[in-house]
């Protein structure tokens, strides 16, 4: 999946342990009780992608604490936890991630977009 991506050697290493770990939680997760929408993003109606996308907009808006459209660490890791709590909130399953984890997600973020 990610050796399609024109990313670094270093954020390859970074980031594909992560996306393995995912994964592998997706695969093991009992298809009952997954969401169709969530399997098949295409089937969502556009009110519903529009909603999701206002939230995404407001939660980066909230966590982007200095106002400057860049999240620096701390505002990324704000950012990502009210993310998975609103996620969560709609019944979308969420992979777990430590805090090392996104810690070396915004450090991959960073290379890619400084």
């Amino acid at each position: 999946m990610i050796e399609q991506l024109n990313l670094s050697q270093e954020v390859r290493d970074g980031m594909t342990p992560i996306i393995d770990s995912d994964v592998s939680h997706m695969k093991n997760l009992d298809p009952a009780k997954l969401d169709p929408q969530f399997i098949y993003i295409k089937n969502q109606d556009q009110a519903e992608v529009d909603k999701v996308a206002a939230e995404f907009q407001n939660i980066f808006t909230k966590a982007d604490k200095d106002g400057d459209s860049l999240l620096n660490r701390d505002e990324y890791l704000t950012f990502c936890a009210m993310q998975i709590e609103a996620s969560e909130a709609r019944g979308k399953i969420v992979p777990p991630r430590s805090d090392d984890q996104h810690n070396i997600m915004y450090t991959c973020v960073k290379i890619i977009n400084p």
